[in-house]
């Protein structure tokens, strides 16, 4: 109970500090988009994926990941490639398992440094994998495995081909830079500039605040997008201090309670509380984001569908609000062709392809 009322005081403090002291904090509501477009869309099935999660775009292909719990066999393949152009399948890659090369599943994409090759994060064996778009091997070609330092670290981007950026857990910040070697280079965005949180103030705090993070490296701007508040964070890595945060379209006060102790001590979110980010996609010149909208009371069958999109600048500012024709999971987004690629959640999986 003590440690409780610690964490409790810790995030109030930090309420009470976040509004008086943020001269980058930004409010939207739907009514703040000068733009607002419903979108009709063209689906493509596939017969070799089965429960779509991921999507990305790399050169002129599709790259998918499949949920790792989606399906039985030895041969298990967890990454498509598709030809962009003409929405033809190519062929599989990510074979499951533990074997060298092999994944087990999914969390994020990674452009990577080189023009043929993309990586993967595994979350669950706490490894990124490169894989290679010109041929057919299925195993990756090399990978790297966090260390003690970062391995409580829950999201890798790379920063450079030498360094990387994680989602911290337990931590007084929600950041940190290594290199490759492990080796913590520096952290980023204390959750208070005050008081230095502890290990178990951390963690719900990164508990309540989950959600996607990505990285643009030609701006050098890293975005977090939390599913449990309608919050997005606009990080630029060489001076953090100037982080933007975008609150919209609702701005709900999360309801949540403290609960347990010790190691099993964690958040209890009220299930009426609205979920916000489910996505997000980071072009050029936007930042497009996957809305959600409805609480974790809502029906198993709508959980993780939306039909919502929103378009930010790298300012925060609201561009774009689409509406689609159908509910999706995740996008990414060709700026050039304005073409949104959708993963859906139905009955029968496939990409929807939206002009915008």
């Amino acid at each position: 109970m003590k440690n409780q009322l610690k964490i409790l005081a810790f995030i109030l403090f930090l309420g009470c500090t976040e509004k008086s002291e943020n001269p980058f904090e930004k409010n939207f509501t739907l009514d703040s988009f000068p733009i607002q477009q419903k979108l009709q869309s063209k689906k493509y099935n596939f017969e070799e994926i089965l429960t779509a999660t991921l999507i990305t775009i790399k050169n002129d292909k599709l790259i998918l990941s499949e949920n790792y719990r989606g399906g039985t066999g030895h041969d298990r393949k967890l990454i498509h490639i598709i030809q962009k152009d003409s929405m033809k399948y190519l062929y599989p890659k990510g074979k499951q398992g533990y074997g060298p090369g092999e994944i087990i599943s999914i969390r994020s994409f990674d452009q990577g440094w080189r023009d043929d090759t993309f990586w993967v994060y595994d979350l669950n064996e706490k490894k990124i994998h490169e894989y290679s778009l010109n041929d057919t091997l299925t195993t990756s070609i090399r990978s790297f495995k966090k260390g003690e330092q970062s391995f409580f670290s829950v999201s890798w981007n790379w920063l450079t081909p030498d360094t990387f950026v994680s989602r911290l857990m337990n931590d007084s910040h929600a950041f940190a830079i290594f290199d490759t070697a492990n080796v913590l280079q520096r952290k980023l965005d204390p959750w208070s500039k005050d008081q230095e949180a502890d290990e178990a103030t951390g963690f719900i705090l990164g508990d309540i605040r989950q959600g996607q993070t990505a990285y643009n490296r030609e701006k050098k701007l890293l975005v977090h997008a939390q599913v449990n508040s309608d919050i997005v964070e606009i990080l630029p890595i060489d001076s953090p201090s100037e982080k933007i945060s975008v609150s919209g379209p609702i701005s709900e006060p999360l309801k949540y309670e403290i609960i347990g102790s010790g190691r099993n001590i964690g958040a209890d979110i009220d299930g009426n509380n609205t979920l916000a980010y489910n996505n997000i996609f980071l072009g050029e010149n936007s930042i497009f984001l996957v809305y959600l909208g409805f609480s974790r009371n809502t029906p198993n069958s709508m959980v993780k569908m939306s039909n919502q999109i929103f378009e930010l600048d790298y300012q925060g500012n609201p561009i774009a609000y689409y509406q689609l024709d159908r509910r999706i999971y995740s996008i990414a987004v060709d700026e050039k062709e304005r073409k949104i690629y959708a993963v859906t959640y139905d009955e029968d999986p496939g990409i929807a392809v939206f002009e915008y």
